[in-house]
């Protein structure tokens, strides 16, 4: 427990504006920024921003013209997945810290539903690009 408590050096590390921040306030900082700021799209899934641990899934896909609509309104099944993983990791250790943990959970098994969704038959897609190029693994 002591652990979620420790202080850790923020950016920048030097200066007037150095910081610090508690372990456990910089992964509401990482979990709000991926509600707030990073986000689900039209189909539920986690956005796909710039890829999805293959960057090659927008670069080598997606035409520069598409390049600012799929940044906008791209989602991940692969990022989905694995933020359904980590957030019921999150969720476990908020609860073991006697923290709510409702909303984390309950973001993990809509991530985890959302994917579910994706599974054709035989695989799962991969990635929603946009209303133009529609899904990688149809």
């Amino acid at each position: 427990m002591a652990f979620l408590e420790e202080l850790l050096p923020t950016y920048p590390l030097y200066g007037p504006t150095a910081g610090q921040e508690t372990v456990l306030g910089l992964l509401e900082r990482c979990y709000r920024h991926l509600v707030d700021v990073t986000g689900c799209g039209q189909h539920g899934l986690m956005r796909l921003s710039n890829g999805d641990w293959n960057d090659t899934v927008v670069v080598g896909f997606v035409s520069s013209k598409e390049i600012d609509s799929v940044h906008r309104q791209g989602e991940s099944v692969l990022n989905a997945a694995f933020a359904s993983y980590a957030l019921r990791l999150y969720a476990d250790m908020l609860a073991f810290a006697g923290k709510e943990a409702a909303e984390v959970r309950s973001l993990a098994e809509e991530q985890a539903n959302r994917v579910r969704e994706q599974w054709t038959g035989q695989w799962f897609r991969r990635a929603w690009l946009n209303e133009t190029l529609g899904w990688i693994g149809e």
